[in-house]
């Protein structure tokens, strides 16, 4: 352990970045590019920087629900506190249920990234009672929905969200997600058509699928090169 006990002022790490006796003529170049313990010490020091920014403006600003989604999305993602960042949405929430889908937003992805995945497809749900035309929401309900396993339902939240995508923010992400449930759509194919007949199988929607491929063709983008799965990552980022 090279962190001492001992707390400091705007210090994240009070310890030294070497144990043990002092070689002579150490010194270490800038940067440490030999020391495997600096890039910790660098990323430590930024997660305590920005906790204390954010901090300081929560103190100033008790109420301010941007602020408090901001600090939410940052508990979820950054330092995956899920049930701080969950926590911190409801308490946002609790100031202003009504004027933002962001904040259902925020806590949807939370409790979906917690595994409450029934409880983060009502909080997406009522992101779309605040605003109906909401991109993001449509979005977090197909993975909802592809989870669940019901692709149907979650082709037609694609469809939808690349409807109302009129700036494109989200259309790299709509059609990744397509190329997905699409290969479990296929998967599913080929498990029913190798199970006995009989088999209690969901039916799969012609409509979802063909209005998303649609959509897709309209834009030009029937031949794109969909990148194969990845994690769901940030709001910013997916």
């Amino acid at each position: 352990m090279r962190a001492t006990c001992e707390r400091l002022p705007t210090v994240a790490f009070n310890g030294a970045i070497c144990h043990g006796p002092q070689p002579s003529g150490f010194n270490e170049r800038v940067g440490h590019p030999d020391n495997i313990f600096w890039y910790q010490a660098v990323l430590a020091n930024r997660v305590f920087m920005a906790l204390d920014e954010k901090h300081q403006a929560l103190e100033r600003q008790p109420r301010n629900w941007v602020l408090l989604n901001e600090i939410a999305m940052f508990l979820t993602f950054s330092l995956r506190d899920l049930k701080a960042g969950i926590d911190m949405a409801k308490m946002a929430l609790a100031l202003n249920p009504t004027c933002s889908a962001e904040l259902w937003n925020t806590l949807g992805d939370g409790l979906f990234e917690f595994g409450r995945t029934e409880e983060a497809r009502s909080a997406y749900l009522k992101a779309l009672d605040v605003n109906e035309s909401d991109v993001r929401a449509r979005y977090n309900l197909a993975w909802c929905y592809a989870r669940e396993k019901n692709f149907p339902a979650a082709l037609d939240m694609i469809s939808q969200a690349l409807a109302l995508d009129k700036t494109g923010e989200y259309r790299e992400r709509l059609t990744q997600k397509l190329s997905e449930v699409m290969q479990q759509v296929g998967l599913r194919h080929q498990q029913e058509y190798l199970l006995p007949y009989g088999q209690n199988t969901q039916p799969m929607s012609k409509s979802s699928g063909e209005r998303a491929f649609l959509i897709l063709s309209a834009g030009n983008l029937e031949r794109m090169s969909f990148a194969p799965p990845g994690n769901r990552g940030s709001p910013r980022n997916r």
